[in-house]
């Protein structure tokens, strides 16, 4: 018999409806997320939380068996890959690679939030750029390598162009996002200055990412 999920909100107050797996077996669901081919550091979590429930009998968190089961049973609906400018995003991250150890960027927009960060050493997209939720687990939108944009079945055409949006002017994006939030999109501060409110993020995370700011020119040739 197929397994039932009752409804779950996650973390940031988003409802997610209940549903019947199209699977009966947490391995099962597994091995079709598998066979497909998909990746993620996620489902690398999914994959892991099965394996200690089948080998050491470990319960596999309630929350880990709906995100499991609802994967493997939405059908896979992968974008194309994209070709991108990535010249511009991938400087702004190499620059802010070598005073800060995880760097990371979130808009928010009527597609939802969004946030690339660098990819770490130890994961599977290490060297690239990931697009994913801001809370953990709760999409993985793909990622940026060598100027190709690699979207997950996740991807929606929303994200898509908010992807191509940031590539083309992270500065842009950023002051954007931070005139219209009043945060940094970067560390998400209030911004407090008028320098800071016209340019949309402050001093520090302009000279981590090399944007513009205040009445300066900006750091990187953007042209």
């Amino acid at each position: 018999m197929n397994l039932k999920f009752g409804s779950i909100t996650s973390r940031n107050g988003k409802f997610h409806a209940g549903f019947t797996s199209d699977y009966s077996s947490h391995y099962d669901a597994a091995m079709a997320i598998y066979k497909r081919g998909e990746k993620s550091d996620f489902i690398d979590t999914l994959f892991e939380a099965v394996k200690q429930d089948r080998k050491y009998s470990i319960p596999m968190p309630s929350t880990l068996q709906f995100w499991l089961h609802k994967l493997a049973s939405q059908p896979s609906k992968r974008r194309a890959a994209v070709e991108i400018d990535a010249a511009k995003i991938q400087a702004a991250f190499a620059l802010a690679s070598s005073s800060l150890k995880r760097p990371k960027f979130t808009v928010h927009s009527p597609a939802g939030a969004v946030r690339f960060s660098m990819a770490g050493e130890k994961s599977k997209f290490a060297g690239s750029i990931v697009v994913a939720s801001p809370t953990f687990g709760e999409g993985f939108f793909g990622s940026i390598r060598e100027g190709i944009f690699y979207p997950s079945r996740e991807c929606t055409a929303e994200i898509e162009a908010i992807v191509e949006e940031f590539a083309a002017d992270p500065s842009q994006a950023a002051a954007s996002y931070g005139r219209k939030s009043g945060s940094c999109c970067f560390c998400h501060k209030e911004l407090t200055t008028k320098d800071s409110l016209a340019a949309g993020y402050g001093p520090i995370c302009a000279k981590h990412y090399g944007l513009a700011w205040g009445l300066s020119e900006k750091i990187i040739d953007q042209s």
